[in-house]
C-alpha cells in the first residue's frame, strides 16, 4: 500500500503542477537513522532466512537477536520521526510506526495477519512462509490487539492485507510527498 501511495502522491503531485526536482531539495534531519533501520530490516530478515545460520545458534536464538534488532529498527524510525517532528504529516508516520510495533512485540515480534482473509485473497501460503522464515505469523484467537494487525484488504490494486499503522504510514508519506512537490522552492529548502 505504501509503494501504490506514494506512486499515487507524485503522479497527482506531477498533475498539480509540482516538481520531482522539490523532492530531492527535501531537507530532512537525521537522514543516517532511516539507513540504520534499513539495513538493521534488511539484517534481520536475512538472518531469518538464512540456511546457514541455524548451523550456528539454536532457532530460539535467532528468534531472540532478530526481534530484537527489529525493534532497534523500529526505534531508529521513531527517533528519525521526532527529529523531523516540525514536518507534522510526519507524525502520522509515526504514529503508524508506533501502532505497529504495539501489535507486533505484544505477539512474540510477529505481525499476525487475518488467516481467513488471507486465504480468500490466495495469499494463506505467502503467509504461511512468512510465519516461519519472516516477521508474520496468522492470528488466532491467542491474538493480542487483533484490531492493530494485518486485518484490512488493501483497497488499492496489489492484493495484500494491511494494518491501521499502514494507513497512518501510507497516508503520512502520500500528503507528506504531495505537499513538497507543491511547495514554492525557497519554503522546501528552508530549515
Amino acid at each position: 500500500m505504501m509503494y501504490e501511495l506514494l506512486l499515487y502522491s507524485i503522479i497527482l503531485g506531477l498533475a498539480f503542477g509540482g516538481s520531482l526536482k522539490k523532492l530531492w531539495a527535501i531537507d530532512l534531519n537525521g537522514f543516517p537513522f532511516i539507513m540504520i533501520s534499513v539495513i538493521s530490516l534488511a539484517l534481520t530478515n536475512w538472518m531469518r532466512r538464512s540456511i546457514y545460520l541455524p548451523t550456528l545458534l539454536s532457532h530460539p536464538a535467532i528468534e531472540m537477536i532478530t526481534a530484537a534488532i527489529y525493534f532497534l529498527a523500529f526505534f531508529i524510525l521513531l527517533i528519525f520521526v521526532w527529529v523531523n517532528r516540525n514536518e507534522k504529516t510526519l507524525l502520522l508516520v509515526g504514529i503508524g510506526i508506533a501502532l505497529n510495533m504495539i501489535v507486533i512485540f505484544s505477539n512474540g515480534a510477529k505481525m499476525p495477519v487475518e488467516p481467513a482473509l488471507a486465504q480468500s485473497m490466495g495469499l494463506l501460503e505467502k503467509v504461511a512462509y512468512l510465519e516461519t522464515n519472516g516477521f508474520y505469523a496468522l492470528a488466532d484467537s491467542s491474538t493480542q490487539l487483533y484490531y492493530l494487525a494485518d486485518v484490512i484488504r488493501n483497497p488499492f490494486l496489489t492484493p495484500y492485507i494491511v494494518s491501521l499503522g499502514d494507513f497512518f504510514i501510507s497516508g503520512g508519506l502520500f500528503i507528506f510527498v504531495l505537499q513538497k512537490m507543491r511547495q514554492p522552492q525557497t519554503e522546501s529548502i528552508q530549515k
